[in-house]
């Protein structure tokens, strides 16, 4: 139970109305707060650079005296300052979508970033050998398509790291059949 004023700040990333996430985040907070008896807020920032925005909503959920701040940081670091300021007059921090560095944060909800990285690695794999005869190595090249959010940073980077790998593995494989086909003679020839 809410200890103070049952209001409770729900700050998004992008404008619910061209996002349909954002707009199914804010659908489901305040059909939560119906539910629990809450006074829901949600605002939003028009994209997921607005971190002005962002900083204004927090310093309202101080003046206003709400209980929690439900936030989707659109920066790591640089609202910290503003959370601090919350934290420090009782507001409680609940990090939503995407991680910020700040230390009074209560819990994070978030995708798995890694995971959902290494599943488009593996469907990436499948298809690639589908259409390749089975070989990843030399099959073509890759197109990533991201965006500003920090999660995109994330599975990107994995995404590069795991897919470099399983095609250096692939070109392991490749090697090591060759050499079992061919025997190299001592004058350095290769012989069936």
């Amino acid at each position: 139970k809410l200890s103070r004023t049952g209001k409770v700040m729900v700050i998004g990333k992008a404008d619910p109305e061209q996002v349909s996430f954002w707009k199914d985040v804010r659908s489901g907070a305040m059909d939560a707060g119906q539910e629990l008896g809450y006074e829901v807020t949600f605002q939003s920032a028009e994209n997921d650079n607005d971190v002005e925005f962002q900083k204004g909503l927090i310093n309202d959920a101080i003046r206003d005296n709400y209980d929690v701040i439900v936030i989707a940081p659109n920066s790591t670091t640089e609202l910290n300052e503003d959370l601090d300021k919350a934290a420090a007059q009782g507001i409680k921090i609940i990090n939503i979508n995407s991680s910020c560095e700040n230390e009074n944060v209560a819990c994070l909800i978030a995708s798995a970033d890694g995971a959902a990285a290494s599943s488009a690695v593996d469907e990436s794999i499948n298809l690639i050998r589908e259409s390749s005869n089975g070989k990843l190595a030399g099959a073509g090249r890759i197109g990533i398509i991201g965006h500003t959010a920090a999660t995109a940073d994330a599975r990107i980077k994995v995404y590069k790291n795991r897919m470099s790998n399983m095609i250096l593995m692939d070109m392991d494989e490749a090697a090591a059949e060759a050499e079992e086909e061919y025997i190299i003679g001592p004058d350095g020839e290769q012989y069936i």
